[in-house]
């Protein structure tokens, strides 16, 4: 490989054998080297190669900016994460975990703690990427020494909630909060406590998830079944006044109005979370 670019001391910009460029970091890699020289391989710690441009810029920026422990942390705990989830997931968490987690490992060093007002959301909405949280932060204790608060494994998991859906930080919280509004209005309308381990309950969870990912997506089901639509209407009117309190609050305050389909499918979803927690 071929130095193509020299960020500082410990990170350079190369050329792979084909041509494609990555991000190389290791303690002195970029020390007395120049432009076109082979790098030294014994000498990488790690190697990034991240596909998408502007992700690759901003990863860039910030590999010139915090410790390199802290970047080899991260990149451990990202591929650990990639390996349980079992599927890909946005490039972006390479800037936005390790930026988080450096940020978060000064801010204990310095006893600053910071409280995270979703941490219970995410236990009950993302139950396994908190777990993964979790674990990250044992890693992080047995790399470094610090223990990271709780409040941290559930900023970790809306990282990679975030990642996982390719979209946001800010849309991933946003998404939190209405999956949350959305059960209190189901909860005060028919006063009842949800049993957040039923079956019932997280397939719910999935269906919120999914649908504002096509609210993101500008996507919606088309009406194909009025008459069905109508059967449930009537069998299930206490579900579908529910339904149509929990339309109003997306057509507020997200401008998009639900279809019969849309509708229809999350009385169906009410009618099995209150016959589970009934």
């Amino acid at each position: 490989m071929q130095v193509a670019k020299i960020l500082n001391n410990n990170q350079v910009i190369c050329l792979d054998d084909n041509g494609k460029e990555c991000i190389a970091a290791g303690k002195g890699l970029g020390f007395g080297v120049s432009v076109g020289d082979n790098v030294v391989t014994d000498k990488i710690e790690k190697c990034f190669s991240i596909i998408d441009e502007e992700t690759q810029t901003k990863f860039r920026r910030l590999v010139t900016e915090i410790p390199l422990e802290h970047i080899s942390l991260a990149d451990e705990i990202i591929s650990y994460v990639k390996c349980s989830l079992g599927k890909s997931v946005s490039d972006n968490i390479y800037v936005s975990l390790t930026d988080h987690l450096s940020f978060a490992i000064e801010r204990c060093k310095k006893g600053h703690i910071l409280s995270n007002p979703l941490l219970w959301e995410t236990k009950r909405f993302y139950y396994h990427e908190y777990k993964l949280g979790m674990i990250a932060l044992d890693m992080v204790f047995h790399k470094t020494g610090i223990r990271l608060p709780e409040d941290e494994a559930a900023f970790i998991a809306l990282h990679i909630v975030n990642a996982e859906a390719g979209g946001t930080f800010d849309e991933t919280v946003k998404v939190t909060h209405l999956i949350q509004d959305v059960l209190n209005i189901i909860k005060y309308h028919f006063n009842i406590i949800f049993d957040d381990q039923g079956l019932d309950y997280n397939r719910f969870l999935t269906h919120l998830r999914f649908f504002m990912q096509r609210l993101k997506e500008n996507k919606t089901y088309a009406s194909k079944d009025s008459a069905f639509y109508q059967v449930l209407r009537s069998e299930y009117p206490n579900e579908y006044h529910c339904a149509e309190k929990i339309k109003s609050y997306i057509f507020n305050g997200y401008q998009h109005e639900m279809t019969e389909e849309e509708t229809m499918y999350l009385v169906v979803h009410i009618n099995r979370l209150i016959k589970s927690d009934s």
